[in-house]
């Protein structure tokens, strides 16, 4: 998944569906977020920091949606960016999700899809 901002944009939302990938042929399970919590990891390519890392909304915890609402400072600088959602279930396991493949892609066994996000210089 690739996404392409400008400098300070706040939109739009970052919103997926997070699965879990098992057999062969692959298949996809939406993940159930029910008691979880759910985070926003994102860095810069090359930088070890991360940019942003913090809370994201459990849009529909039975069907695996989330999304991550964007402020200034996390679009404020210029660069190609990885992305993730982390997963602390209710028992405290912690799961990182970065491959975000639709169900279809998944069933196709297209390969992994890392969220990418480009933010270029505003013109303004």
């Amino acid at each position: 998944m690739r996404k392409y901002m400008k400098t300070n944009d706040t939109t739009p939302n970052i919103r997926a569906v997070l699965y879990t990938v098992t057999g062969d042929p692959p298949t996809a399970s939406v993940v159930n977020l029910t008691g979880a919590t759910v985070k926003f990891i994102m860095r810069q390519s090359g930088v070890t920091a991360a940019k942003v890392d913090t809370a994201a909304t459990i849009v529909l915890a039975t069907s695996g949606t989330v999304q991550y609402e964007w402020v200034v400072a996390d679009t404020d600088t210029a660069g190609d960016y990885m992305g993730e959602f982390e997963v602390t279930d209710s028992g405290s396991d912690v799961t990182t999700y970065w491959d975000l493949r639709s169900a279809a892609d998944i069933g196709n066994d297209l390969p992994p899809e890392p969220l990418i996000i480009r933010i270029v210089e505003d013109l303004a």
